[in-house]
């Protein structure tokens, strides 16, 4: 059984997650696969450019990964739902070391091409859709419900130190060879596998934490594995949790409507720099302070979620970043801008912990794996239209209008928060536990 589980029961105090041997191994295998993909992200347009692509290649290697990631998340969420999920996430870490070995192989022997790339793109996200959700629903089994915001504030600021270290250490391998980041990425996951191989809880669909339910709808166990007679019904079932619940439904709506708008407005005030003769570098430089304004955020997250109710997290949040956002996009210098930005994502990991907490608490561990399919599936069809209306509102209008349209984007995610009073009502993680999830 599950320690965290067996403390939690036996009333005694919940270890600090950096005293959770199996959260820490669980975490260090997801950073090091995210910090090779991360490389790899930055390098792979580089080495088509470097192997005889253009631009245009570049970008269709890209989309086609999406589109193989996408595909992949339907059966991926049915997997590991049905799946041991630590056999699954060391499965997928080994296959994704071997494809990205091979392709370090293959440029050192001066045989990679357009078609090896794009192989290895289908591949990786295919194999991101079958079994990352194994790893994002492990979780649940080595954390406990009323740690869940500062697991995903942790989260968070991995997310933001491997945003900002990617990229520059990426560029230095690079200078190496352009094999490098791909060989670091094989390295991280084997590393990863090993680490996750080592969890000691039991993380199987049906293991101690199964029946945990945040939304007192849970079935006695023979009424699941009648719903799982078929990858059809599990699949719905994934889809009706999703629909069936409006406070879940409408978080995964406003995090795919604000993942289009940052995404968007990113692009936008990139290319706009760009267009006013600002330097690669310089942007790069730019940059780099949203990254270090998310570590902070991602830091103060666990102090700010505990001591304030997640609906006023959720909504205040959400109310300042839109205000920064028309501030930096009304702002005429670009390193005003930068800063207004910068400002604007260090209020994100504060909201995300929240809301993807919430998120978690919501779903049943042993439903984990297909719902959180058809949240991944909603939260990636809307940001794929950021970067076409960046492009669109800059050609068409202007930076300004380009940049407020996001802006009003993200007013009506604010919107939608506060129309609902589930989340309105939505009190500090400590009362999720055993609470009503809707």
């Amino acid at each position: 059984m599950s320690i965290v589980v067996e403390r939690r029961r036996s009333g005694a105090r919940i270890a600090p997650l950096w005293k959770n041997r199996d959260y820490l191994r669980w975490f260090t295998g997801d950073l090091l696969g995210d910090l090779g993909s991360s490389l790899r992200g930055f390098a792979m347009p580089l080495v088509t450019l470097a192997v005889g692509g253009t631009a245009t290649a570049s970008g269709l290697i890209g989309t086609t990964g999406r589109i193989a990631y996408v595909v992949g998340l339907l059966p991926g969420g049915v997997i590991a739902d049905r799946t041991d999920r630590k056999r699954l996430i060391v499965t997928g870490h080994v296959l994704r070391a071997l494809v990205f070995g091979a392709v370090a192989l293959a440029w050192w022997a001066g045989l990679l091409g357009i078609g090896g790339l794009v192989l290895a793109a289908v591949c990786s996200g295919a194999m991101s859709g079958l079994f990352g959700l194994a790893s994002d629903s492990a979780i649940k089994h080595v954390v406990s419900d009323e740690q869940l915001p500062s697991a995903a504030a942790a989260n968070q600021a991995r997310s933001s130190a491997v945003e900002l270290t990617a990229s520059p250490l990426a560029g230095l391998l690079m200078t190496v060879s352009p094999a490098l980041p791909f060989a670091a990425e094989t390295v991280g996951h084997a590393v990863g596998a090993v680490c996750v191989a080592r969890i000691e809880t039991d993380m199987s669909p049906a293991g101690p934490r199964a029946g945990r339910a945040a939304d007192g709808a849970a079935a006695a166990d023979g009424a699941d594995e009648k719903e799982r007679r078929s990858a059809w019904s599990d699949l719905r079932r994934g889809w009706q949790l999703l629909i069936g619940n409006p406070v879940l439904l409408t978080l995964v709506v406003v995090c795919s409507l604000g993942s289009m708008t940052l995404t968007g407005f990113n692009l936008a005030l990139v290319l706009s720099w760009r267009l006013q003769g600002v330097s690669p570098a310089r942007i790069g430089l730019l940059l780099t302070l949203a990254g270090a304004a998310m570590l902070v955020g991602a830091a103060l997250s666990p102090a700010l979620t505990s001591r304030l109710s997640g609906g006023t997290v959720l909504i205040g949040a959400e109310a300042l970043h839109a205000v920064l956002l028309a501030a930096c996009a009304l702002a005429t210098s670009p390193a005003h801008q930068a800063v207004l930005f910068a400002c604007a994502s260090g209020v994100l990991p504060v909201w995300n912990s929240v809301a993807s907490g919430y998120t978690m608490h919501l779903i049943p561990s042993r439903d984990m794996g297909r719902t959180l399919s058809a949240v991944q599936v909603v939260n990636m069809a809307l940001p794929i239209l950021g970067p076409v209306l960046a492009g669109w509102g800059l050609d068409r209008a202007g930076a300004v209008p380009a940049l407020l349209g996001f802006v009003a984007v993200n007013a009506l995610t604010l919107a939608l928060l506060a129309a609902r009073p589930g989340i309105r009502a939505l009190g500090s993680p400590r009362d999720w536990e055993g609470g009503p999830a809707d």
